[in-house]
């Protein structure tokens, strides 16, 4: 199978070829979620929360790109928040060691990974 796009990550020298592609691609995820009955599951990352990703040192955005401009998918990877900071699952996965003692604090193995699994196919599904 051959790969049809690139990923690219987004810096403050390249968001403007791709933040509001990147805006338009969370309202189309929400819109969709919407219509499938999927109602208050999904918090879109507005404009302004991107590029605070974007500016920030620890954080990243990457997109998955198209034939080199159309923006097919887009993820961040954030570090540094606070255990219980809200963080949307369906596009955010905490990897930190304090939050993994969490986790396992409060499910068992084969619990989250078929939690994992579930909201994966979720997200894919968006």
């Amino acid at each position: 199978m051959t790969k049809n796009y690139d990923v690219v990550e987004v810096t403050k020298e390249n968001q403007d070829e791709y933040l509001s592609s990147i805006v338009q691609l969370e309202n189309l995820v929400l819109d969709k979620m919407e219509k499938e009955g999927k109602v208050g599951q999904l918090f879109i990352t507005g404009e302004e929360g991107i590029k605070e990703y974007i500016d920030s040192s620890c954080n990243h955005v990457l997109v998955a790109v198209k034939d080199g401009k159309q923006v097919i998918s887009a993820a961040y990877i954030t570090q540094g928040q606070i255990d219980f900071t809200y963080n949307d699952v369906t596009k955010y996965f905490k990897c930190d060691p304090s939050y993994q003692s969490y986790i396992k604090s409060k499910y068992s193995r084969e619990d989250y990974a078929s939690i994992i699994r579930k909201v994966y196919i979720e997200k894919i599904s968006a």
